[in-house]
């Protein structure tokens, strides 16, 4: 009877490392070093194992849905760029990108600028067009 409880305590160790030899789950990937890391870190250009092995043999790109900073980092996700936070050490997941503050202001000026010049002008065009000169003022 002792040996069917320490053939079923193997069994279960056995499925609960899978079989393969390293005791780290599916959805991990085993270092060098015997460290457990997600697989969502091995190749994204930071050294997540103290070993560095989840970098080895990558392709030194990122993956679809990362975006790559200019110092050849990849942050998750993609949206990352533009969002108004650096995720980048760099920063370059900001470059290029229009600040909020100028956004507005560049609408600001747009509006007045249509508002109050391009509209009272079509206004009185259309108004002149129209009704033609008054007896008052003959020629504008």
């Amino acid at each position: 009877m002792v040996s069917g409880r320490v053939f079923f305590a193997f069994l279960v160790v056995a499925l609960a490392v899978g079989c393969n030899g390293n005791h780290c789950f599916s959805y991990q990937f085993e270092c060098d070093s015997g460290q457990c890391v997600e697989n969502d870190y091995r190749c994204d250009r930071e050294d997540d194992c103290y070993d560095g092995s989840d970098e080895d043999g990558c392709s030194g790109t990122c993956y679809s849905y990362q975006f790559e900073c200019k110092s050849g980092q990849c942050v998750s996700p993609s949206s990352s760029e533009c969002d108004g936070t650096d995720d980048c050490y760099d920063g370059s997941d900001e470059d290029g990108c229009a600040s909020a503050a100028s956004l507005a202001v560049g609408l600001s000026v747009f509006f007045f600028i249509l508002f109050c010049v391009v509209i009272p002008i079509a206004i009185v065009l259309i108004y002149c067009c129209v009704f033609g000169p008054s007896p008052t003022h003959p020629r504008w």
